[in-house]
């Protein structure tokens, strides 16, 4: 058990468990099979102490580094504490009897004061990482800070140890053993890694900020190691050699724990969010194939429905020109004279016919944009030309309802490749809807003008009904119509701007709105020029 690292918190426990357990047993070996004498001991006691002086620095050096971003402020608080912790047992490992006077006279008192001061800052250390908060960050005023009392704490103890070493109470009487106020000084330290202990134990997942089955078992391991301090009666008996080998335990755990999360962790971390990319990456790729198929399936219905439609619109049109071509005859009574009343109902027949024709019309129109089957039949066209013609094909719808239509055309529009019956097609349904929709003694006016250097620009602003603003982005949406009052007293399938849309849009250029219920609706489209020659 003590060969392996615990991977859980039971592991962890009877790790520390084990290491208790080993203490009785230790009483009943002979001090003189392992140990000889002091001078036999001191190598290994040196090289005990050693190897925690360098255990502390890596984990000062590994904890101070500023990579870490979850547990900042606990690595900083790690780093300092077991720098004043290796730097304290480095005085101890110096002032251990049998070694050379390190200031004053070695001796089992002064190493055992360096040792009791070391012990202290270390159980304080890891209760404080222990309790604090999980999002803890390290500031630089805290690094200053934490850094500052490790060093003022090392300082005063070395001051202290060396300097009035007199006045601090007595640990070891020789020939009968620690004294009871070292003693309850390791009991004491021994409380605290309990409490420590106990602690983290009760930290849930989200809770830890480190792993923690191995600081669990570090701080049982230390509790251990300070049990065998209590028991000793020589300093170099095997309780001694036992606490030292616990303590190196206990330390090379926490090295282990913060060289994981410091340096392993964070690189387990990025290849595992590498191996996530890669798999997102993976979904990404089987989405878009997904998408595609939807799009190509999409497409396919479009194009199946538009088909649908321009077969379907054909298929009435030959029936609805016979009923065009009767009712007219019916209508001009040109085989004689009708009642009043069917003359009446041949002039509704009529007008019926010619809204539906104009209807299957319009649906020809989509199905065969959104088919791709309209090709524009581009020539040099004068747009002051058309802007005129269609004026004066609604004028007299205009004049009807009492509506004023006015055209202003700016000399500088030029003459430029488009189709000329697209565009008229797009002014007369823009100019249809400002009618329609405008009630008696409006204003209409068609303006053509240049926009920029690049663009000719048309607009139709009417006095009419407007669109409330929340509807104007459906405005070109095919059979989209206002619910309005006035809108419904009024023929349309509601393909007139749409099919505006995309003859535009065929053309390389591009149409507006903008609208104001009660105040009117300007609709304005810009064409882009090409080859454009200047009208005279």
């Amino acid at each position: 058990m003590l060969l392996t690292l615990p991977k859980s918190d039971r592991q962890a426990v009877a790790f520390g468990a084990l290491a208790m357990l080993l203490l009785p047993a230790l009483a009943l070996i002979p001090n003189e099979i392992l140990i000889g004498g002091l001078g036999d001991y001191l190598p290994i006691h040196s090289f005990l102490e050693m190897f925690a002086v360098v255990v502390c620095a890596l984990v000062a050096v590994i904890g101070w580094s500023p990579i870490h971003t979850e547990r900042a402020a606990h690595m900083v608080v790690l780093s300092c504490g077991f720098l004043a912790v290796g730097l304290i047992d480095f005085a101890h490992l110096l002032s251990f009897a049998g070694m050379p006077d390190f200031v004053t006279p070695s001796g089992v008192e002064k190493a055992i004061d360096f040792w009791l001061a070391a012990r202290v800052a270390g159980a304080v250390t890891l209760l404080i990482v222990a309790v604090a908060s999980v999002g803890w960050r390290a500031s630089h005023a805290m690094r200053v800070v934490a850094l500052g009392l490790a060093m003022g704490y090392t300082a005063l103890v070395y001051v202290v140890v060396l300097g009035f070493q007199d006045l601090l109470p007595g640990t070891f009487v020789p020939g009968t053993g620690l004294t009871p106020f070292k003693i309850g000084a390791e009991y004491s330290v021994m409380g605290v890694h309990l409490l420590s202990a106990l602690i983290v134990w009760r930290w849930s997942e989200n809770r830890a900020v480190f792993r923690r089955p191995l600081l669990l078992a570090a701080l049982l391991t230390l509790t251990a190691s300070e049990m065998a301090f209590t028991l000793y009666t020589a300093p170099h008996d095997l309780f001694n050699l036992i606490g030292h080998v616990y303590k190196v335990i206990g330390f090379y755990l926490i090295y282990r724990l913060v060289f994981v999360d410091a340096v392993r962790l964070p690189y387990l971390r990025q290849l595992t969010t590498g191996k996530r990319i890669a798999e997102l990456n993976r979904s990404l790729e089987e989405r878009m194939v997904e998408l595609r198929r939807e799009r190509e399936h999409a497409l396919e219905a479009s194009k199946a429905k538009s088909e649908f439609l321009a077969n379907m619109s054909h298929e009435l049109r030959t029936p609805l020109n016979a009923i065009l071509g009767y009712s007219e005859i019916m209508h001009l009574q040109m085989f004689g004279e009708l009642p009043a009343r069917y003359q009446e109902y041949s002039e509704d027949i009529f007008r019926a016919a010619g809204h539906l024709r104009a209807v299957i019309d319009d649906i020809l129109d989509m199905s065969r944009i959104e088919a791709g089957k309209h090709k524009l039949a581009l020539e040099q066209g004068d747009l002051a030309t058309i802007v005129r013609d269609c004026v004066r094909l609604v004028e007299g719808r205009a004049r009807d309802k009492r509506l004023t239509l006015e055209a202003t055309i700016a000399p500088d529009v030029p003459v430029t490749m488009i189709d000329s019956r697209a565009v008229a097609q797009v002014l007369l349904n823009l100019l249809s809807n400002a009618i329609k929709f405008t009630p008696p003694d409006g204003h209409i006016h068609v303006h053509a003008f240049m926009d920029g250097e690049r663009w000719i620009a048309v607009s139709v602003r009417d006095t009419g009904i407007g669109i409330a603003p929340e509807n104007l982005e459906h405005a070109f949406e095919p059979f989209w119509q206002a619910e309005h009052a006035y809108s419904r007293q009024h023929e349309g399938a509601g393909l007139g701007l749409s099919i505006s849309k995309k003859l535009i849009e065929l053309h390389g250029g591009r149409i507006g709105i903008e609208s104001q219920p009660g105040q009117g609706t300007t609709v304005t489209f810009r064409l882009p020029i090409s080859h454009a020659i200047k009208a005279a």
